[in-house]
């Protein structure tokens, strides 16, 4: 990148905006399906799979070692679910 930004961003920057565009796709496409969907029940497989590949993450970073791309990575699953949970429970994605 031409910018002079700090390498924590450009590792970082990346993955949680895939995150947050993953989730905006998800919540649209279960508003689309379901017109009237239970909160609880919309969540409960995507944070299931999140989790998984959070722990697969987690035990990918110990062995390889720690850095700035394995942070970005876990941090991009837990600003997916929290995006995919907001676009849910505040209705965005219905008006």
């Amino acid at each position: 990148m031409g910018l002079r930004l700090p390498d924590f961003i450009i590792d970082i920057g990346p993955t949680v905006v895939s995150g947050v565009i993953a989730a905006y796709v998800s919540a649209l496409v279960v508003t689309k399906i379901y017109r009237d969907y239970n909160l609880l029940f919309a969540t409960i497989l995507p944070f299931a799979v999140i989790l998984f590949a959070f722990i697969g993450d987690i035990l990918i970073a110990t062995d390889v070692g720690w850095s700035t791309k394995s942070i970005g990575v876990l941090l991009r699953e837990v600003v997916t679910i929290g995006a995919y949970y907001y676009f849910l429970k505040d209705g965005v994605l219905k008006k």
